[in-house]
């Protein structure tokens, strides 16, 4: 099995239950909203060109948001080059936006706090009452947070397209397939 197999194995066994794969749609993509948020506090960035134009500033500033973001997005390039760059389209549209509110919305971080906790409690009572067990993190803390951004992005490819990207094939294995 490749990597990307084994850690979609793993992050499925935790979520099977559709009411909680869609509020991990919709709580992953919030945390990672609020975490560029917070990244953009770090007093760290690269302006590559500087325009007239606020917004083609905030997207041509290099700040540590954009350094994970890269890091995750050459990740997933790695594991599957067609994975990687829908969640790089995904992923760049809420790295964007989390930018934009840092720069027009006074004290951001306060908002993101609240999105950050919020998200957090949401996706943890889901799993203690949807789900019936504990988060992924908890036994594999890295792996989840590897692999829960690319996973949803793969639940909703799925779910508007009404194709599968992943076979997930349940025998005594937990052998997962797939799909290029």
């Amino acid at each position: 099995m490749s990597k990307l197999e084994i850690d979609f194995n793993f992050y499925s066994e935790y979520h099977s239950h559709k009411l909680n794969k869609i509020i991990h749609i919709f709580c992953i993509p919030l945390i990672c909203f609020s975490l560029f948020i917070f990244l953009n506090y770090i007093p760290y960035s690269v302006q590559i060109y500087n325009t007239e134009n606020t917004v083609l500033n905030v997207i041509l500033n290099l700040k540590s948001s954009f350094i994970l973001y890269t890091l995750y997005i050459l990740y997933y390039l790695y594991l599957s080059p067609k994975l990687g760059l829908i969640c790089g389209l995904f992923y760049l549209l809420i790295l964007i936006s989390g930018n934009l509110f840092y720069y027009y919305v006074n004290n951001a971080w306060i908002y993101s706090i609240i999105i950050q906790i919020s998200s957090w409690i949401i996706q943890i009572l889901s799993h203690k009452y949807i789900e019936g067990n504990s988060p992924a993190f908890i036994e594999g803390f890295i792996q989840s947070f590897l692999t829960a951004p690319l996973f949803i992005v793969v639940e909703i490819m799925e779910f508007i397209t009404k194709k599968n990207y992943i076979t997930r094939v349940e025998t005594e294995a937990d052998y997962i397939e797939v799909i290029e």
